[in-house]
Formats: structure tokens, sequence, C-alpha cells
């Protein structure tokens, strides 16, 4: 199919002890035998519920949300009134299907859309070469965006440098910001999405291109930072 599956490991705040148990105990049949078997503390069930890991219990996760607070509830002997009686209040309960904030908030990254549009839902693409087209464009220069999905400094006589690997819908494309480029644009390259004016060069095995950036900007359209959520 086209789903990928995670690893639990991969959510923040889940503890080992958690995860060997979840392991050992699945497949669940329902929140009450998860939370029994599980144990999970609040915050474990809160991250698994938020990004989809419960999902599989078959249910819609406002109510999943209520039904795991009746059962700590229950465990700890103390049932406030309004865990006697919860509809599905998906809504007020504020745990939606497929939310991209707690996602990344919880993941690092978006998995229920694509990270272009969670950091840059706005770009407008036929603006720049998509990166599967990058290689007709040899000697020339063009513009292209991306996600900054690899990047790392290497230090010259003439100052620091920057690689960097984008990713656009299409595939990727590598950027070297020499030392007077990155000295000028190096600050943008702390922001998810950048819009690069590059010369492309083929590399020195002639099997592929690099961008050689001349000037670097953020792209228009709302874009988020790495910490907006």
């Amino acid at each position: 199919g086209d789903t990928v599956r995670l690893p639990l490991d991969q959510v923040k705040g889940m503890t080992a002890g958690t995860l060997e148990r979840i392991n050992a105990s699945r497949p669940f049949r329902d929140a009450g035998e998860f939370y029994r078997r599980a144990h999970p503390s609040r915050a474990e069930w809160l991250a698994l519920l938020k990004v989809g890991a419960l999902d599989s219990l078959g249910e819609p996760r406002g109510r999943l949300f209520w039904r795991l607070c009746r059962l700590e509830a229950r465990k700890s002997g103390d049932i406030p009134g309004f865990f006697e009686e919860a509809p599905d209040l998906q809504a007020k309960a504020g745990v939606s299907p497929g939310s991209p904030d707690w996602e990344y908030e919880l993941l690092g990254f978006p998995v229920s859309c694509h990270p272009l549009d969670y950091f840059a839902p706005d770009v407008d693409w036929s603006r720049y070469v998509p990166a599967s087209e990058v290689s007709r464009h040899m000697e020339r220069e063009i513009d292209v965006c991306g996600l900054i999905v690899a990047e790392r400094i290497h230090r010259t006589g003439r100052g620091a440098m920057k690689f960097l690997t984008l990713a656009d819908h299409t595939g990727f494309v590598e950027v070297s910001l020499f030392a007077d480029a990155y000295r000028r644009f190096g600050h943008l390259t702390t922001r998810p999405v950048v819009a690069v004016t590059a010369l492309a060069e083929p590399f020195d095995n002639r099997k592929g291109v690099m961008l050689n950036a001349t000037r670097l900007k953020l792209p228009g359209g709302s874009i988020r930072t790495r910490s907006s959520v």
C-alpha cells in the first residue's frame, strides 16, 4: 500500500518501559486493554493519541481521549463528574485526526501532509525550476526553492561555507554557499524553506548537478518557522 509506519520510539516522551510493554502486549482490542497492559503515563498516551498511533483502536480520537481520561481517573479512584458521561466531544477535546501541528511537535515532522504543504503552503512553485529539471539548465543561473533536509558547514581559509540539500515536490538538489554567499545569506538557512538563485554546474564526475548559490531569499507567501507550533 501507500502507508508508511513509523516506529513508536520516534514519538517524543515515550519511555523504554512503556515501549517494551506495548511491544509485548499488542495487538490491543480496545482502549481499556491498551491502558491496562501498557500502563502509559498521561503524557505518553496523549502523545500517542495526538500522532494517530491509537487510531487502530477503532474510535475517534476525541472519544478515545475521554475514555482514557476515565480509565486514568478510575485507576486513581478519583472520577470527576464530567468523566461519568462523556459523549464524542472530539472538537471540544481538540483531538482532530491528522493534526500536522501535533505531529511536528511530537515527531519532529508532519506525517499527515507533505512537509512543504505544512511549512510553505502558499508558495507559487511555478516560479521555480523543479528539482527534477535542474539538469536541463546546465551552466545557467536559475531559481529553485525547497525544504532544507540536510546541511553541513565546511571551514576554509576564506571562511565558512555551507552545503544544503533542498527537497521540493519532484526531488532533491544540492546547493553550495561559498564563503561570501554564506556570510551574506547564511542567516536564512535557519528557516525551513528557502528560495535560491544559483548557477547550475556539473559535478566533477559529470553525474550530477551542484547549484552554486549567488542569492538566497524567503519565498513569497506564508512560511512557518521550525518552532512556530
